[in-house]
């Protein structure tokens, strides 16, 4: 149950579901969390399923009755949401290392250069009597700002080790841009559809002055559940008509629709479906250079490839 007031309740579901639109010849049911903690709040409260359309809920399944497709039960996976799994932030950092093994991207966010004020005195200098006594940091470049888009949905043939590798590469990728003097606004979304019909679920995960946490990204790039117990959630609380909602939950679009659905910017980066994209989850190796090629990464970066 949440904490919060049955105002603030009608306050955020007024904020974060959108009234349904035609767009594209589709009509759109949107859901738009500006954080991991307010799809959390939102859940918490308990929303309303639309049992018109969701005669079961399989967000509700036991994980006993389908064991392979499930990794934790519905209340467990909402907890998880927000930081309270530690396993799965192993596995992410744990990916992480292995990953540089395999590539480094140099930093180039700033110099370290002596003038006569700064934040640390250099000794010798000091010791020396030069005027020029203090380390200052200086930018190298201009501090630029980029937006990146993550389609999180994938089918359910999608290889696991796919899905993991992905997440730590994207992961990887925020750490680098930032490394290199990037601002980045991190969004994920989900972008489905049933005939005529489709559903919108964005979660930004990172606004563009905030600091990139594990903690709020290790599920969402990891877990099944994030999909299968979280997303599957919201699913059944929008109000769409068509029934086929309650056997698919929706069909991933593919990369080349979704980017004309939503408009972005030449600027910004898309990161799309793993099978897409040509991550396999078969040889580590081969899905970095898949996710690198699909990026054109040095167009933003160098890459120093240690393989």
């Amino acid at each position: 149950m949440s904490n919060l007031s049955k105002k603030e309740i009608l306050e955020l579901y007024k904020k974060v579901i959108k009234e349904s639109y035609v767009s594209h010849s589709y009509t759109w049911y949107e859901a738009d969390f500006k954080s991991i903690y307010e799809l959390y709040n939102y859940l918490k409260s308990e929303p309303e399923n639309n049992t018109k359309i969701f005669l079961s809920l399989a967000s509700q399944i036991p994980s006993k009755v389908r064991e392979r497709f499930y990794e934790e039960e519905y209340e467990v996976a909402l907890e998880n949401l927000i930081g309270k799994y530690s396993k799965i932030v192993e596995q992410l950092l744990d990916l992480k290392r292995n990953l540089n093994k395999t590539i480094y991207f140099p930093s180039t966010r700033r110099n370290v250069t002596k003038s006569f004020t700064g934040s640390r005195i250099c000794p010798n200098s000091f010791i020396a009597n030069d005027p020029k006594r203090y380390y200052k940091l200086e930018r190298v470049q201009e501090r630029k700002f980029i937006r990146i888009y993550v389609n999180l949905a994938y089918s359910s043939e999608t290889n696991i080790n796919a899905i993991l590798n992905r997440g730590a590469l994207i992961y990887n990728l925020v750490n680098m841009l930032e490394e290199n003097n990037y601002g980045v606004e991190l969004n994920t979304f989900f972008l489905l559809k049933e005939a005529n019909e489709l559903i919108y679920i964005k979660v930004r995960l990172k606004n563009i002055n905030q600091k990139f946490s594990v903690h709020s990204s290790a599920y969402p790039f990891l877990s099944r559940d994030f999909q299968r117990r979280i997303i599957f959630k919201v699913i059944e609380t929008l109000h769409v008509e068509n029934s086929n909602w309650r056997v698919t939950y929706g069909v991933p679009v593919t990369d080349f629709e979704a980017k004309k659905l939503l408009s972005l910017k030449s600027s910004d980066i898309y990161i799309g479906l793993p099978n897409e994209m040509n991550i396999i989850g078969e040889d580590l190796k081969e899905d970095v250079d898949s996710f690198l090629n699909y990026l054109d990464i040095k167009k933003y970066v160098k890459v120093i490839f240690i393989y």
